[in-house]
């Protein structure tokens, strides 16, 4: 899951990727983002975890704005891949 966590009204919101490892919650830091022909690509690290997501938006008649992609999950020496397809969540 990514979004926004607003610590304090002093900083702008922290934008985040929080995984589940073994149960675990990890927050990672959104490190950067960019586009190409529509795709979005953000890359977020931290915890010795490295998150890249890559998706394209759709806006679909009376389901709204749908999101499909991938992201790859890296740590150490593992490397998991996984499709991704859902709709848009929380402003």
């Amino acid at each position: 899951m990514t979004g926004k966590l607003d610590t304090t009204s002093e900083s702008l919101p922290l934008q985040l990727a929080v995984i589940s490892i073994s149960r675990n919650k990890i927050f990672i830091r959104l490190d950067k983002t960019k586009t190409n022909n529509e795709e979005v690509i953000e890359i977020y690290s931290g915890s010795g975890y490295t998150l890249n997501l890559t998706y394209k938006k759709k806006e679909e008649p009376g389901h709204g704005s749908i999101y499909n992609g991938r992201l790859i999950i890296e740590h150490d020496n593992l490397k998991s891949e996984y499709k991704v397809v859902g709709t848009h969540g929380y402003d």
